[in-house]
């Protein structure tokens, strides 16, 4: 029903007829009375008068749709709201910390999302534009297969999905540093996961390896505090070479033969 003033005193007037007309002034003192008084003012009364909004019986209006209509029953209901998402200019929409791509002609839009069964359903103006299976974990993409064929990629490297699959290509054992970014940054994520991939022209690999490794089991999954373990990294001495062991020389011992003894021992 559209929203203006007369729709919502449209509204609000179907309590007051079923007061004035059904009641009109009664006080049923117990509810089977009351609802056996309701069913029939319905029969008798509501549904065999011309509606005035549609101009006919209710009852004979009933009897046309009827074939149209379908039981409740068997049909459990299950409440998923229906949420508006603005669509990123990489044709994807954020659901849950994961992300999920829509044919590249709604790329700025707005749309509606809304979970069906195991499936995130995508609609633009009631129509359905894609349908993707819900992802677990965090910080990954659902492709719509096709969608983006003769194009570029992407001109926005800061989003998200680009940059988790760029980092995971630099340091592909640190797949925990990213969820945790990703999980305690949330829209911050993907410029904290550029600027640890630029410390690449500071500090070698392997000091990398070594402060991710120490920031992801202090949980600082931020730029500031791996640069800050690379520096604590290059600050330590280097290892002390490890020490040959120690071999002990024995002196040569000459063989001999048992028998040599057999005089002392008779």
């Amino acid at each position: 029903m559209k929203a203006y003033a007369k729709a919502a005193v449209e509204v609000e007037s179907g309590v007051k007829y079923v007061k004035k007309n059904c009641l009109a002034g009664q006080e049923p003192n117990t509810l089977p009375e009351a609802q056996g008084h309701g069913r029939w003012w319905l029969g008798a009364v509501c549904n065999v008068r011309v509606h005035g909004t549609v101009h006919e019986r209710p009852v004979d209006r009933l009897e046309r749709e009827r074939e149209h209509l379908r039981p409740l029953a068997g049909s459990p209901f299950v409440y998923r709201p229906r949420l508006r998402r603005r669509v990123y200019l990489d044709f994807t929409v954020r659901w849950n910390d994961n992300f999920y791509e829509v044919p590249m002609a709604y790329a700025g839009k707005l749309v509606h999302c809304q979970e069906v069964g195991d499936e995130l359903s995508v609609v633009s103006d009631n129509r359905e534009i894609a349908r993707h299976r819900l992802l677990e974990g965090i910080g990954h993409t659902s492709p719509l297969p096709g969608h983006k064929e003769g194009l570029y990629r992407a001109a926005y490297p800061s989003h998200l999905p680009y940059q988790r699959e760029a980092f995971l290509r630099a340091f592909p054992e640190h797949e925990r540093f990213v969820e945790g970014c990703v999980k305690r940054l949330r829209g911050n994520a993907a410029y904290h996961l550029h600027k640890v991939r630029e410390l690449l022209g500071e500090w070698d690999q392997a000091t990398l390896d070594v402060a991710l490794e120490q920031v992801t089991l202090m949980g600082a999954y931020h730029v500031r505090a791996v640069r800050q373990a690379c520096r604590r990294a290059a600050a330590l001495p280097p290892p002390a070479p490890a020490q040959p062991a120690r071999v002990l020389h024995l002196p040569e011992v000459e063989l001999r033969s048992l028998e040599v003894y057999a005089d002392h021992v008779r």
